[in-house]
């Protein structure tokens, strides 16, 4: 984020807060009539610091500007910053408010001699007249792709110059690295360099002298790299810049020096969303054979959600011109369906991809991003549509069944085949003859599965904190003699903080706490030999954590959800959001995975409940199928389930003849 703060001394006067009726002599837009009509600033020269901005608005085309040698402009890429603070600019000899953080940024692209041309939304796009706005940022990918650069304004520099002395090392450590490896100048699509060899870094931090990698980190996490609507305008640009205070550098000297640190161990987070935004830029500059629109859109909201917007529509918005250069998967009318259209509310914008993305991705693919959160849903929007305004766990559940598969490999390597475990002498697996058509549209909010439930949440504990809440200590750095003893300690402490979570949904007599206390006198005992802990318990997954540094193998994915009591199933990891009363069931269409769903009272019930048993008829002969009516909360994992999969313990083949209750259509709104 612009430090706006530090501007302020500095051209004392310019940054007074303003209010848009306190303006006697207030700029008026004239309209953009021609079709790939744009404006674009010129910026009046001043030798005068503290002079203040004045620019004129000029009427264009991408059709002009294509055929223009003399005269380019840059676009710039910034954080709008509080719209509570602004400053009067003129614009064609009359005042326009914009916000401090542009403000500044124009003061320092400001040049003493000549004009500059520059773009920037908050001035070249009507803000006011959501019709051209609509029809503007759907322009927005064009626009940077004309621009000659593109000028990434970071803020203004520290007051002690330290941000800017940041850029210079950076600029001279690319240099440093490129000469050594034999490299020809970069240009600015010129890439990131994977440098992997120990003497490489060390002359990596040799050159950026008395600066260290916390430096860089705090570069990176400046707010512009956690915006939305940044991604699209850096894939777009042919010729990025950074710029901080007064220094600025390419794109690609931050690429070359944060690529040759990627494989350290203190490689950290504003690190490696770096990384994966670079990687996002090269692989869309590289013009290789692109996914279709519906996978990249799902995979753009996937990595991009969580991040910083002001208008949640804009999630999307900001994506679909990254989205619109992939193959087109579907109909014209149902892509036309997402355009930009700042008159559609956010409940219908976001029920709209989440019924795009399902027509063409699977179904459950797409409920595997949605874990409720209490009071972050927007109104009117389905349960089942994922809200990509909320940060993604650290863990998510996609990840944890990954894990899971790696202690049901290690299982069957113990105890035998899964297949030879669980079926049941019929010969037949539910999984490979399950029809695919279990699933009912009934509108395009409502959709209805077949399936069965398997009990009732009965217990529930608090939200498992992820913060403060790891132990995990590496007793190699302990004296030899004490080693054992701190070793113990911490054991001590994880089962008190893990038990105080299981008490609340354990009785204290039960079996379970006794195996619990077993299991951590082996981890005291024993801590090498944890990895042979393989009951069929979902606590395996809390020592595992602990005892183990290697978290690709076994993510955390406890944090921030909750722990519950199924009857029939054990426990139960549960999203945050989960109440007494939910319910777990398993879709007939994927019974590898078990849902939890919140009963909820529905006016028209009898209508749609007629319509689906209809529909579900042939698939339920002579039996009056239940239908009931729910709101999604999420994906959970139950713990009787961690080694095993409904097939051969609950059926016997597809008709349905044995299983332990009767189908039911579960109908989410």
């Amino acid at each position: 984020m612009a430090q706006s703060s530090a501007a302020q001394p500095k051209h004392r006067g310019l940054f007074e807060r303003r209010n848009t009726t306190h303006l006697e002599n207030k700029y008026e837009y004239r309209p953009l009539k021609e079709s790939g009509a744009i404006r674009l600033i010129e910026l009046q020269p001043s030798t005068d610091q503290n002079a203040r901005l004045e620019c004129t608005l000029l009427h264009t085309t991408f059709g002009e500007l294509s055929d223009e040698v003399v005269y380019h402009y840059c676009a710039l890429s910034y954080v709008w910053g509080s719209s509570k603070d602004t400053m009067p600019i003129l614009v064609d000899e009359k005042d326009l408010l914009v916000t401090v953080s542009l403000g500044t940024a124009l003061l320092h692209l400001r040049d003493p001699r000549i004009p500059r041309y520059l773009w920037a939304d908050a001035i070249c796009i009507n803000q006011n007249d959501d019709d051209e706005k609509s029809i503007q940022v759907t322009q927005m990918g064009e626009v940077y792709k004309a621009a000659r650069h593109t000028i990434i304004w970071l803020g203004e520099a520290t007051i002690d110059g330290l941000g800017e002395e940041v850029l210079s090392c950076i600029r001279t450590s690319s240099k440093s690295i490129q000469t050594k490896k034999g490299f020809t100048k970069a240009d600015g699509l010129a890439g990131s360099y994977v440098l992997q060899e120990p003497s490489y870094v060390a002359m990596l931090e040799v050159s950026m002298g008395s600066l260290n990698l916390n430096d860089l980190e705090a570069l990176l996490d400046l707010s512009w790299f956690t915006r939305v609507w940044i991604y699209q305008e850096l894939l777009f640009s042919p010729d990025p810049w950074l710029q901080l205070g007064r220094t600025r550098i390419r794109w690609s000297e931050l690429s070359t020096v944060v690529s040759s640190l990627s494989d350290k161990d203190q490689l950290r987070e504003p690190c490696k969303r770096f990384l994966a935004m670079d990687k996002a830029r090269q692989s869309f500059h590289a013009q290789s054979q692109r996914e279709n629109r519906s996978r990249v859109l799902l995979n753009t909201l996937v990595a991009r959600r969580g991040l910083g917007v002001l208008d949640p529509r804009d999630m999307i918005f900001a994506h679909l011109g990254i989205v619109a250069e992939s193959p087109l998967d579907g109909t014209p009318e149902e892509w036309n369906l997402l355009r930009v259209d700042y008159k559609k509310d956010c409940a219908e914008l976001y029920r709209d991809v989440a019924q795009y993305l399902s027509r063409r991705i699977e179904i459950f693919e797409l409920l595997s991003h949605v874990e409720t959160i209490s009071n972050l849903r927007h109104s009117g929007t389905p349960s089942w549509a994922p809200n990509w305004m909320v940060r993604p766990f650290p863990s998510p559940y996609r990840r944890s069944y990954d894990s899971i598969s790696v202690l049901r490999k290690r299982y069957q390597e113990m105890h035998g085949s899964l297949e030879n475990r669980l079926d049941n002498g019929s010969g037949s697996m539910l999984l490979r003859t399950l029809p695919d058509s279990y699933q009912l549209w009934i509108s395009p909010s409502i959709i209805s599965f077949l399936g069965f439930r398997m009990g009732t949440v009965c217990r529930i504990s608090d939200i498992i904190n992820h913060y403060g809440s790891s132990l995990n200590s590496n007793p190699i750095y302990a004296p030899p003699q004490n080693q054992q003893e701190l070793h113990s300690e911490i054991s001590r402490q994880i089962y008190g903080r893990w038990w105080n979570i299981f008490s609340s949904i354990v009785e204290e007599e039960s079996t379970f706490k006794r195996m619990f206390q077993l299991a951590f006198e082996r981890l005291e005992s024993q801590p090498q030999n944890l990895v042979d802990l393989t009951d069929d318990d979902l606590f395996v997954h809390v020592l595992l954590h602990e005892s183990r540094p290697d978290n690709k193998a076994y993510p955390h994915f406890l944090f921030g959800r909750k722990l519950a009591l199924v009857p029939g199933c054990g426990l139960a990891l549960v999203p945050s959001a989960a109440n007494l009363g939910d319910i777990v069931c398993f879709f007939l269409e994927k019974t590898t995975v078990p849902f939890l769903l919140r009963p909820v009272s529905i006016a028209t019930k009898s209508s749609i409940d007629s319509t689906i048993r209809d529909s579900f008829k042939p698939r339920n002969p002579g039996k009056i199928l239940e239908v009931n009516h729910f709101e999604f909360i999420g994906e959970c994992i139950l713990q009787d389930f961690i080694f095993s999969s409904i097939d051969g313990r609950y059926f016997t083949d597809v008709s349905g003849e044995r299983y332990p209750g009767s189908f039911e259509a579960f109908v989410i709104h």
